[in-house]
């Protein structure tokens, strides 16, 4: 009898196998972090490029922010709190502009992605006035864009591709909880304790 052809796979082609699996999984893993990185640049350039080109439009064209007026404030909405929905839509058309595409027509400023687990979230975009934006010198006021619904990923992507160093509570992108910190501040974990997917409110310094 011929023992030999019913012999197992010996150790070395187990390892073999293994190595090869291990390679495969590999490759799939870094192909979806590329993937979702060119979709993280992505949003930047189809989201919050367009939002903050519009506002700047918005301020050549009328010679004062977003939701003020003669005599210009220079506060977004005078001050009075975020301008958000249907209300900062309207002083956008208004003015002549057209909207970022978003979600379409009626949802524009919404926007869906897929994050690491493969599930959808949901932007949204609001215009704000904070009078305690922490410079050099000091607090100080500033214009803000505000989008919610931001993963910490998403965040440090789009960090990075504004400020080059992404530091929550630096530069032109910040942390809602970190804007006003006079000390570096890291991005939060991707997932809390739970082992959920986190999501942050960022805060995008408009130029006026």
């Amino acid at each position: 009898m011929n023992r030999g052809a019913q012999s197992g796979f010996s150790l070395v082609e187990l390892a073999v196998v293994l190595v090869v699996i291990g390679l495969i999984l590999g490759a799939v893993s870094l192909t979806s972090g590329v993937q979702r990185s060119a979709e993280h640049s992505s949003l930047y350039a189809r989201y919050v490029l367009p939002w903050s080109d519009a506002y700047t439009e918005y301020f050549n064209r009328n010679g004062f922010v977003l939701g003020d007026s003669l005599p210009a404030s220079g506060q977004v909405n005078r001050g009075a709190g975020n301008l958000c929905g249907a209300t900062m839509k309207t002083a956008f058309t208004a003015s002549g502009l057209d909207l970022p595409g978003g979600r379409g027509r009626g949802s524009e400023e919404l926007y869906l992605y897929i994050d690491a687990d493969g599930n959808q979230q949901q932007l949204s975009v609001c215009f704000d006035y904070v009078s305690n934006w922490y410079t050099a010198s000091g607090a100080e006021p500033a214009n803000i864009m505000r989008i919610a619904g931001v993963t910490p990923d998403l965040a440090r992507k789009i960090d990075s591709m504004i400020d080059v160093n992404a530091d929550s509570a630096w530069g032109d992108l910040r942390s809602s909880t970190s804007f006003s910190s006079a000390t570096s501040v890291v991005w939060p974990a991707l997932r809390d304790s739970d082992g959920d997917i986190q999501a942050v409110e960022i805060y995008y310094r408009m130029p006026y």
